[in-house]
């Protein structure tokens, strides 16, 4: 993975890194030892190996799995509260006020608090302030990505390292705007079924459901431009050299599409 970054690589945390790498089976036996059913190991280009688990029937399972094991583990679900602040005593965070129903209200942690609620990829200030206006005027892939937690440290003291270094806008095919896979019910009997038929059915017959799966993952490889492919607008003008960030120039087009 070091190779990766270049001359960037002193701006890592090697720990962090050994960390998340190190996790990484223990995670995927514990998804499953909770019931969700993968499909996979997957081609995932520019990787030379299959990589990719691709979860069935679709990735709400993640949610109706984690859900069920939180309730059997005694966790407190609360729905449609807003954390607004954290609250601190002699300088630590030992809870979090939230709002909820027109009235605020305070929970209080007894070993600490997480905050997990995403990047800031649909925040375009917090976008501009890190990364710069080119990468801002980018859509997100998650819109829900508004960086609410990330302000709530930032209120307390905390600070965002390697902000600068957000990744830019990916281009992403355009999914289907009716995808049957998304509408299907977490079910792990249903998620079964279809890993069988998958794997037995021919390719010719199981691809157009495999390439639901990949539509909103899958970009463009810079190899395709290199053999000649090119990018054009709604005006069909060809707007920008394909094999320089490309990604950058793309927002910048009549609906923020490119064929």
């Amino acid at each position: 993975m070091a190779k990766f970054h270049g001359n960037l690589l002193a701006r890592d945390n090697p720990d962090l890194r050994k960390v998340f790498v190190e996790n990484v089976p223990a995670t995927l036996k514990k998804l499953l030892d909770m019931g969700v059913v993968f499909f996979g190991p997957m081609p995932e280009p520019p990787h030379r190996v299959p990589r990719m688990h691709n979860v069935l029937p679709n990735s709400r399972a993640y949610a109706h799995a984690l859900y069920r094991r939180a309730r059997q583990l005694g966790v407190d679900v609360r729905y449609n509260h807003r954390a607004c602040r954290l609250i601190r005593e002699r300088e630590k965070v030992v809870g979090v006020e939230v709002e909820a129903d027109g009235s605020q209200k305070r929970f209080f942690a007894r070993r600490g608090v997480v905050l997990a609620g995403g990047d800031f990829s649909a925040n375009r200030e917090m976008k501009r302030e890190y990364a710069g206006d080119v990468i801002a005027q980018a859509d997100a892939l998650v819109k829900t990505s508004t960086g609410d937690a990330i302000q709530l440290g930032l209120d307390v003291g905390g600070e965002i390292v390697n902000g600068d270094l957000m990744s830019g806008p990916q281009l992403r095919f355009v999914p289907p705007r009716t995808n049957l896979m998304t509408m299907l019910p977490p079910s792990r009997f249903l998620a079964l079924t279809m890993r069988w038929a998958m794997a037995i059915l021919p390719q010719p017959v199981i691809r157009p459901f495999i390439m639901m799966f990949l539509t909103t993952v899958l970009e463009p490889q810079r190899k395709l431009y290199e053999s000649g492919a090119i990018l054009i607008n709604r005006d069909g003008a060809r707007f920008t050299d394909e094999c320089d960030k490309p990604q950058l120039a793309v927002p910048q087009q009549k609906g923020k599409e490119a064929y």
